[in-house]
C-alpha cells in the first residue's frame, strides 16, 4: 500500500475583510537597512500609504445582504413596508458611495524625521486631504520630492509663501537674488518648522506647485 503523503503546513483561511480601519499605512520592509543617522532631512513621510479595503468591503457585503432583505420587506404589499425597504436601500447605497468618495479624498501618512518639530514628530500620523487645491500661507502640505515624482516617499512642509505673496527674502537665503517681488504662479515657498533639521526653500528656493499632493487637516496621534 502506498503511504499517504504527509500533510502540508496549515494555512489559515484568507478573508477579504482587512480590519476596521479605512486606511492602512504601508510598513517598512523587514529587509530594509538600518535607519539613517540623525541630521538634516527633507521631511520624509512614510512609504506611500495603501488604503485598506476593509470598511468598503464590509459595507459592500452589508449592502448586498440588505438589498434582498429590503426587497422581502417591500414584498409584503403594505405601503409602509415598501417605504421602509426603499429607505433602507437608499441609506445603505449612499453610505457605500460616501465611503468610496472618502477613500479618494483622505489619506493617513506617517511622519519620518524631525524637520517639522515641534508641530509634528517622528512617528506622528497625519490626516491629509488629497488634491492640489490652493494652499495658503501657514498650511502644512504634503508633496512629492522634486525630481522624484514616482518616489514611494513624500515630504511635509509648511507654506511660507504662496503664489501672489511677497517673497520672504529675509527668511529664505536661496531667494535673496530673485528679481520678482511676489511668488510667481506655480511656485511655493516651503519651510520646515525645525530649521537645523530641514532641507527646504532656504536651500533649494521655490518648490513646484504641481508636486503638491494635499493639505494636512490634523494629526491623529
Amino acid at each position: 500500500m502506498t503511504p499517504a503523503p504527509a500533510p502540508g503546513p496549515h494555512r489559515p483561511p484568507r478573508s477579504g475583510f482587512r480590519g476596521p480601519s479605512l486606511f492602512r499605512t504601508a510598513q517598512p520592509s523587514p529587509d530594509a537597512g538600518p535607519p539613517a543617522p540623525p541630521g538634516p532631512d527633507i521631511g520624509l513621510l512614510g512609504p506611500g500609504p495603501r488604503r485598506s479595503p476593509g470598511v468598503r468591503t464590509g459595507l459592500a457585503l452589508a449592502v448586498g445582504a440588505a438589498w434582498p432583505a429590503a426587497g422581502a420587506l417591500g414584498a409584503g404589499g403594505r405601503p409602509a413596508s415598501a417605504l421602509a425597504a426603499a429607505v433602507i436601500a437608499a441609506v445603505l447605497t449612499l453610505a457605500l458611495a460616501g465611503i468610496v468618495l472618502l477613500g479618494r479624498r483622505l489619506v493617513v501618512v506617517t511622519v519620518r524625521g524631525e524637520s517639522m518639530r515641534p508641530a509634528y514628530r517622528d512617528g506622528d500620523r497625519l490626516l491629509v486631504r488629497r488634491g492640489p487645491g490652493r494652499p495658503r500661507r501657514g498650511d502644512v502640505v504634503v508633496l512629492v520630492p522634486p525630481g522624484a515624482r514616482h518616489s514611494r516617499h513624500w515630504i511635509v512642509k509648511r507654506v511660507a509663501a504662496a503664489p501672489g505673496d511677497r517673497v520672504p527674502r529675509g527668511d529664505v537665503p536661496a531667494l535673496t537674488a530673485v528679481p520678482e517681488a511676489h511668488v510667481p504662479p506655480g511656485r511655493l515657498v516651503l519651510l520646515g518648522d525645525n530649521p537645523p533639521a530641514s532641507i527646504d526653500s532656504r536651500q533649494v528656493g521655490y518648490f513646484p506647485a504641481d508636486t503638491l499632493l494635499g493639505v494636512v487637516l490634523r494629526p491623529l496621534t
